[in-house]
């Protein structure tokens, strides 16, 4: 996956999964998130990987915001996940709109923050969109019935 690559993927389970690389490379951020559902909340889970290999950072030091139609309903800074893991909820949704999530790289380790390794402060821009299942199936489902009732149709007025 090139640099800066942002790909989307079907999580088997619920929701999207959205996936991220620090601009020199090194760092994948993995984002899955819920579908955005008016009046829920929304489940963030973050992991921290080596590009490399796949292999989980350990002690990511990170701020993620989240954002939706320009209002902020997550906002948790200076988080440390020492499994490289975090898992974040954000305020209830006023709509389905798309959820757009900024993680800031803070660096990797224990200790003072001169200590630190990797990148630091790089900001990740993700967008969580919703996806349309019900939807589609209906549209679908319309599609292929018209398409029926025009065939039926067309082949009763040749015979006539």
């Amino acid at each position: 996956v090139p640099m800066g690559t942002i790909v989307i993927g079907s999580n088997p389970e619920k929701g999207t999964t959205v996936t991220g690389l620090s601009s020199d490379g090194t760092i994948r951020v993995e984002i899955t998130a819920d579908d955005p559902i008016k009046d829920n909340t929304m489940t963030i889970k973050v992991a921290f990987r080596d590009s490399s290999g796949g292999t989980i950072k350990q002690d990511a030091n990170y701020d993620i915001v989240a954002m939706q139609s320009d209002k902020q309903v997550l906002s948790e800074l200076g988080w440390y996940a020492e499994e490289g893991n975090g898992v974040h909820v954000t305020k209830t949704l006023e709509s389905d709109e798309p959820v757009d999530i900024k993680v800031k790289l803070l660096g990797f380790g224990v200790g003072s923050e001169s200590q630190w390794s990797g990148p630091k402060g790089e900001v990740l821009m993700f967008n969580v969109v919703p996806e349309f299942g019900t939807i589609a199936m209906i549209i679908l489902g319309i599609a292929i019935m018209s398409t029926i009732v025009v065939t039926a149709k067309s082949k009763f007025m040749l015979k006539l």
